[in-house]
């Protein structure tokens, strides 16, 4: 009993502290899509599919991380049809044919709620 109230205390203390992120502070090129902020502290630069280069922006002010600027709807559909094309080649057809039994099973469990 003891030594979890310790652990409790250690998890609470470091869930709450801050991490310090690395990077260079630069003016973004959509305002952050919750507080409004124009400029952010890029942290990484990201190629998503050969479709697009964004950086990975951390607002200072609401604590937010995302891309900047955002994935089009075009660019988002076409790197999910060739993630889903690429891992649809790698699949045996015995993990396929287990993936679709699953599938169903949860069908018919959506279906009798």
């Amino acid at each position: 009993m003891f030594l979890a109230r310790i652990l409790g205390k250690l998890i609470i203390t470091f869930t709450r502290a801050k991490t310090r992120k690395t990077g260079s502070f630069i003016k973004r090129k959509e305002p952050c899509s919750f507080c409004g902020e124009k400029s952010g502290l890029k942290i990484a630069e990201v190629r998503y599919w050969d479709l697009a280069t964004c950086n990975v922006i951390h607002c200072e002010k609401c604590e937010l991380t995302q891309l900047d600027p955002k994935l089009s709807k075009q660019a988002t559909a076409t790197g999910c049809t060739a993630y889903y094309l690429r891992e649809a080649q790698r699949a045996t057809a015995k993990s396929e044919f287990r993936n679709k039994l699953r599938n169903f099973r949860r069908g018919i469990a959506l279906a009798s709620q």
